[in-house]
């Protein structure tokens, strides 16, 4: 059994043309084949696949699994409940057809996602519109949990291989991207910086 709860102040993603999860959500899995029911919260920080930031475990059976020990945790299958988390959590869209996309059963018709932008032709400056949307497309496959979201972003805006990681490069060097975090896909994120009041 897996329970989604999306945060009240969550924002959606997209991870495929078709499909968008939200930025923070909550997830129950309890699988009958595991010692513990884990609750835990999924956050999708941009450009940073989704990570799980809190966690609670529960013992299901206290009488035959005993209680929470150092080996027990190493057996916990965080992992796999965070893909199960992921796919009860990915919602079918409805693209616009300008780039962005709708949910079919949101009685408001809100809309999320970027303007449709022309790609450049050879020989033309990339424009900054363009650039935004390769982060978007590269940051929506990284979200997806992509081991490879230069050729997801190939495929989806319809390039070659090297041309989809040229598009990347500038991306970052455009500042629409973070830097890389070498062979890991996604990009380095700013740490927010802390203001500290002191005392007179």
């Amino acid at each position: 059994m897996v329970l989604i709860t999306p945060d009240h102040q969550t924002g959606w993603v997209r991870t495929s043309p078709s499909t968008a999860l939200p930025t923070i959500f909550r997830a129950y899995v309890d699988d009958p084949t595991q010692r513990f029911t884990l609750d835990f919260e999924v956050r999708t920080t941009s450009g940073r696949r989704p990570e799980v930031t809190s966690l609670t475990l529960e013992i299901r059976n206290v009488s035959t699994s005993g209680s929470i020990t150092t080996e027990a945790l190493r057996q916990v299958p965080v992992s796999a409940a965070l893909k199960l988390a992921l796919a009860g959590a990915t919602k079918p869209v409805l693209d616009q057809g300008d780039g962005t996309f709708a949910f079919p059963d949101d009685p408001s018709g809100a809309v999320w996602g970027a303007d449709h932008v022309a790609r450049p032709v050879r020989g033309t400056p990339m424009s900054q519109e363009f650039l935004q949307l390769v982060a978007a497309t590269y940051r929506a496959a990284v979200a997806s949990g992509s081991r490879s979201p230069v050729e997801d972003l190939r495929v989806q805006l319809g390039a070659s291989r090297s041309t989809a990681g040229r598009w990347v490069v500038r991306a970052r060097e455009a500042g629409l991207l973070g830097r890389a975090i070498g062979r890991t896909p996604g990009e380095v994120v700013p740490k927010r910086s802390r203001n500290t009041r002191r005392g007179s």
